[in-house]
């Protein structure tokens, strides 16, 4: 294997993208659960509201979790440019993330706007520290490639983050 450009020595604590990979696959679990609840009525239309509460169960708690504790991860191993506080990082925005993934997987069986507006806070604002986190090591890291994708991975979310929440909202 070839590990030339790699920086090892500057890996977060083992902790920080594992807290991330362990839960991961408890959404997706969950997201199985309300399909099996559901039954096959599920998929019956597009709008019906397990089907809703079981897309962002897998796309908000299972993937995005991944995604983030992998980045955490790669920025200070790849891109060579480690988070700031990184402890601190990820427990603030895994807390917000579980927490407001639950509670807008919740907001689509309780017709509560204020339990819907709780989600959209709680995701905004843990997105927002990761974005403003990992911007802030991707512009002090050095342009390659790999750098280079992270960047416009980042600037991906923080649009899919803006149209979500203007959605969620009902703007």
């Amino acid at each position: 294997m070839n590990n030339i450009g790699l920086r090892l020595d500057q890996a977060p604590p083992f902790s920080v993208p594992l807290r991330f990979f362990l839960t991961a696959p408890l959404f997706g679990i969950a997201a199985a659960v309300v399909a099996l609840l559901a039954g096959p009525p599920i998929l019956d239309s597009r709008w019906n509201t397990p089907l809703f509460a079981a897309t962002h169960l897998l796309t908000l708690g299972f993937l995005t979790m991944v995604m983030i504790g992998a980045l955490m991860q790669l920025l200070p191993v790849l891109a060579g440019s480690p988070l700031r506080r990184p402890r601190a990082v990820a427990a603030a925005v895994h807390v917000l993330l579980v927490f407001g993934t639950l509670a807008l997987a919740a907001s689509f069986f309780i017709p509560a706007n204020a339990l819907r507006y709780v989600a959209l806070g709680a995701l905004g604002v843990g997105l927002g520290v990761f974005l403003l986190a990992a911007g802030a090591s991707l512009v002090r890291a050095r342009s390659n490639p790999s750098v280079t994708a992270m960047r416009l991975a980042l600037v991906g979310l923080a649009v899919t983050v803006l149209i979500g929440l203007l959605m969620g909202s009902d703007w």
